[in-house]
């Protein structure tokens, strides 16, 4: 039977779901990938062959299948592995498709429009042929340890952050799952500034003006009360900031993306006497090389919504500031609900 981008998935879980013992020489996993085994797997024997050593592989995936409570699950690397071979013992497929974005679709649509192609086999010799291949290979494969990973996972934080732009637009590069490991954060805010903060601000910024500071002309600088530097979720200097306000009514809006300007960073004494921070903000007008418009803003606040909503369901804390990829992580446990 022969598989394309439409029925590869579906072909591959079931192989997984239906077969005992089940061996998969798959080069690069990608995100969702533990989520599909954990939902598919229920046989006595599940063994996992892949390449962790040309950073194509997301080492987290890894560490979440490593960690599966799931019967018969083994692990084992393979650097030279470039194949995509699924066997169990009443079928095998071999085909172009990795489990990650550009393979089963398990990790956004970053490459949706790469075609992948395959075979589904269920002749009794060749299957026994592909098995013996996939035994020898697992003869020599390495174990995993945290040595590797954590090696794994420079590599593949570096291959992250400069792979290609493919969409010009934030919502549209959020849309095809672009967004993902660019080190974007998101803070959400709940009160307003107090006249206290709002008087430090512009202080700070006529001091820093009649300094000679650049980064003082940015027209549009805004400011964080009381958010300190060892708060345990602080602001990053260096790396784009979106901002979010959860209204009193639960109204969640976007206000836009910002970078911190450290060198406007202030102290103040609060209206109740005590020593405050000022943490100085600039607007941006691009995130992580994407437009970054009014629009986007907007696009963004009705997909962002219920997360942001769930970040406060168990917790009390006044004010977040949290990686964007934890709302791709919800986002993707919610969606497989």
């Amino acid at each position: 039977m022969f598989l394309t981008t439409e029925n590869y998935l579906p072909q591959f879980r079931s192989l997984i779901e239906n077969g005992e013992r089940v061996s998969l020489a798959v080069a690069f996993w990608g995100r969702g990938a533990a989520e599909m085994i954990e939902s598919a797997w229920s046989g006595q024997s599940l063994r996992i062959l892949f390449n962790l050593g040309n950073g194509g592989t997301n080492p987290q995936v890894i560490r979440d299948l490593r960690d599966l409570e799931l019967p018969g699950v083994e692990l084992l690397i393979a650097d030279d592995l470039h194949a995509k071979v699924a066997v169990s013992e009443s079928a095998a497929i071999i085909g172009s498709a990795n489990v990650s974005v550009n393979g089963l679709g398990l990790e956004g649509a970053e490459c949706a429009g790469w075609k992948e192609a395959g075979v589904l086999i269920r002749t009794k010799s060749e299957i026994t042929a592909i098995q013996a291949w996939f035994d020898d290979l697992w003869a020599r494969g390495a174990q995993v340890t945290d040595t590797r990973l954590e090696a794994a996972q420079l590599q593949w934080d570096r291959n992250r952050s400069n792979r290609p732009k493919l969409s010009k637009g934030f919502y549209q590069a959020l849309e095809a799952g672009e967004l993902s490991g660019r080190e974007i954060y998101v803070e959400v805010h709940r009160l307003d500034a107090s006249p206290e903060a709002e008087r430090a601000a512009a202080e700070a910024i006529s001091k820093a003006l009649s300094d000679g500071v650049v980064e003082a002309r940015n027209e549009q600088i805004d400011y964080y009360e009381d958010w300190p530097d060892d708060y345990d979720e602080p602001l990053p200097i260096g790396k784009p900031i979106i901002s979010v306000y959860l209204s009193p009514n639960k109204g969640v809006s976007v206000g836009g993306a910002y970078v911190r300007i450290p060198q406007l960073d202030a102290q103040f004494i609060n209206s109740e006497g005590f020593d405050s921070t000022l943490v100085m903000v600039g607007k941006i007008s691009e995130v992580a090389g994407y437009t970054f418009t009014k629009t986007d803003a907007a696009r963004l606040t009705k997909v962002i919504r219920p997360w942001v909503k769930n970040l406060y369901q168990s917790d009390s804390k006044v004010a977040r500031c949290v990686p964007l990829d934890d709302f791709f992580a919800w986002a993707l446990v919610t969606s497989a609900r």
